[in-house]
């Protein structure tokens, strides 16, 4: 199999579903899209949904090397979330296709439970990370998944707002208030700075 046809169908695919939506995708437009006859794309993919999976787990393999990119456990807790949080906007800041793909169709029902499972691998270690500061009182004493989606949905907002040309988030004073602002909302009230 050459991996550049394959390549280039999931691209076509991305781009395809970003600008027509999913449920307008089939193997004909597809096909088009990527200049290539329909059985091509057949030779490497039996269906849409088995070709929006394997977009959606290597979206998801790029996002975890990105996300984890440099990660060291041993650094304080603030610096290695928010070390976390830049690799997280630069990636999506860089790929704001794979972004919209994720946001649109990351709970669609199309996506099999191995694919969605693929979406764990970066989950995971961010509880784990959370678990680990809230033990040691670095983190407010809350549920984990409350303190997750606290410190992720205003980067996700602001992703959004990148995307519809609202936001330069490509600039490091407003990304520092950004993570700031992350930080600041699960961080322990009595927390010394320093050792956060």
């Amino acid at each position: 199999m050459n991996t550049n046809t394959k390549d280039l169908i999931l691209e076509s695919t991305l781009k395809l579903v970003n600008r027509e939506g999913l449920y307008h995708l089939n193997m004909k437009k597809l096909a088009k899209e990527a200049g290539l006859a329909i059985g091509t794309a057949y030779i490497y993919f039996d269906s849409k949904e088995t070709i929006i999976n394997e977009l959606y787990q290597k979206i998801v393999r790029e996002s975890e090397v990105a996300v984890f990119k440099n990660f060291q456990s041993e650094r304080p807790l603030k610096e290695t979330a928010i070390a976390m949080m830049r690799n997280l906007v630069t990636c999506f800041v860089s790929n704001p296709d794979y972004f919209s793909f994720i946001e649109q169709y990351g709970f669609s029902p199309i996506l099999l439970k191995e694919s969605k499972e693929k979406w764990l691998g970066i989950i995971d270690p961010l509880t784990k990370l959370i678990e680990k500061g809230k033990n040691k009182s670095l983190l407010k004493n809350l549920p984990t998944v409350l303190l997750l989606n606290l410190a992720h949905g205003p980067i996700i907002g602001m992703l959004k707002a990148f995307i519809n040309n609202q936001v330069d988030l490509t600039d490091e004073w407003l990304q520092d208030q950004l993570f700031e602002a992350c930080w600041k909302s699960i961080a322990s009230e009595n927390i010394d700075p320093k050792k956060g």
